[in-house]
């Protein structure tokens, strides 16, 4: 057996003793909705602003399953043009298909079998004059009733729509045909980005025959026509639909914009006889456009928080900034200092660190209401030390499962070693003076 030098056994004891000593202690080193001053009798309604996304800022049983009526007639206008490439094509009115609204007492054009008209004709008639026969004849003509139906529902769900359900094209109410506030503003909203809608809902009157203006049809909306609204004329309305069945009630779907702002606002389930659901989507928007206006809210140059540092020297805190500058859709009368600015928890970062880098994100709240999400980023940019980084790295070792696994074999290996040494030594020391004895005893004889 070979045996650890005194030397080398002495280096051992001295890295076991004193290595600790080399271990740093890294301590010294804000669907928001507001409270409307507007009183809604009808059932169900929805205020959003669309000027950037989709956000809410009133609402009354918004989720809540109502009947459309004719706001049907949305959808089925989107179906028809991104289903027929030649709006000019010339449509006849087949035998029959008229035959579906006998006796139901609703709302019509008057256009008769064989009559022929071009297809954006007839989405004037449905739209401007809310005609369920021209519903009719241009989803028949797209193939059948039942598949454009089913092209409504796939166009609903591809909206995001949540609890919608079209049965027909025109509206007339079956139990089964349904929607909510806030999928029929999604609707809307789909629907005033295409040109063609943007046109034809804001027209006012639509001739039966063009040759003949007194075969002229008003409008349903009288929320856009200043001739005949009875001071329910809005001019910042920018187009929309009626609807009214004994069920459904009258309801109202309208987009406005005033100086640069828009809205979408979807009234529904108004049992009155004034049509409130007009004065109370005019109500809704005259709030809106008054209370509300885009705030400047963080700047991406505001120090919005810290976080604690591993391996710098310099300086142990990070100051946090967001990404980007937020403008948040609130009250012109706000006081910034009524927003609160949560950042995500993060215990510390680990340098190096660049100004600009990502580190988390932060939650704007506004009266217990969250308004925005931003990232927040490293304000500036902070060194590593390789110094203290190695010892950070030294200390993670001696205090992990396989430092304690080495050290004790260590122990036990320097245990046996010093006990080994220690009766090798007594062995040789016994050795010695045997023969010292025996020397001894031969001198004599």
């Amino acid at each position: 057996m070979t045996f650890m030098s005194k030397k080398n056994l002495v280096k051992l004891l001295c890295w076991i003793l004193f290595f600790p000593l080399f271990i740093f202690d890294s301590s010294k080193f804000k669907k928001s909705s507001f409270t409307a001053n507007v009183n809604i009798t009808s059932e169900s309604a929805i205020l959003v602003n669309v000027d950037n996304g989709f956000r809410e800022v009133f609402g009354k049983n918004s989720d809540k399953r109502m009947f459309p009526a004719s706001t049907t007639k949305i959808m089925t206008f989107m179906i028809v043009v991104e289903n027929w490439n030649d709006l000019n094509a010339k449509v006849k009115v087949p035998k029959g298909i008229l035959r579906q609204l006998e006796g139901t007492d609703s709302s019509v054009v008057g256009i008769k079998e064989n009559d022929v008209f071009t297809v954006k004709k007839l989405l004037e008639f449905m739209i401007v004059a809310s005609g369920n026969d021209a519903a009719l004849v241009l989803a028949d003509h797209l193939g059948n009733i039942d598949s454009f139906v089913q092209k409504m529902n796939e166009k609903a769900y591809e909206l995001g729509c949540e609890d919608t359900h079209f049965v027909n094209v025109h509206g007339l109410h079956e139990d089964n045909h349904y929607t909510t506030a806030r999928d029929l503003a999604k609707i809307l909203n789909f629907a005033t980005a295409n040109p063609l809608f943007q046109e034809i809902v804001k027209k006012t009157e639509v001739c039966l025959r063009d040759e003949d203006k007194t075969t002229s049809i008003p409008t349903t909306n009288i929320i856009i026509d200043k001739t005949r609204s009875s001071g329910q004329y809005y001019p910042y309305a920018t187009g929309g639909k009626t609807g009214y069945t004994d069920e459904a009630g009258k309801c109202l779907a309208t987009s406005a914009e005033k100086n640069g702002e828009k809205y979408i606002c979807v009234v529904l389930g108004d049992k009155s006889r004034e049509r409130k659901c007009v004065s109370e989507t005019i109500d809704l928007f005259e709030w809106a456009f008054n209370y509300l206006g885009w705030i400047e809210v963080v700047d991406k140059k505001q120090l919005i928080g810290e976080v604690k540092v591993n391996y710098a020297s310099k300086q142990d805190r990070l100051g946090l900034v967001p990404a980007e500058s937020v403008r948040c859709l609130l009250p012109k009368t706000l006081n910034k200092e009524s927003i609160n600015i949560k950042i995500d928890e993060i215990d510390a970062v680990d340098a190096p660190i660049k100004a600009g880098e990502r580190i988390g994100s932060a939650t704007l709240s506004y009266a217990n209401q969250v308004i925005a999400t931003v990232d927040v980023v490293a304000m500036t940019t902070i060194e590593q030390s390789k110094f203290i980084y190695i010892g950070f790295r030294i200390r993670d070792f001696i205090s992990s499962p396989l430092f304690i696994i080495l050290s004790s074999i260590s122990t036990i290996i320097l245990g046996i070693y010093i006990t080994v040494n220690i009766l090798y030594q007594r062995k040789r020391t016994i050795k010695r003076n045997n023969i010292k004895k025996y020397r001894k005893y031969k001198k004599r004889t």
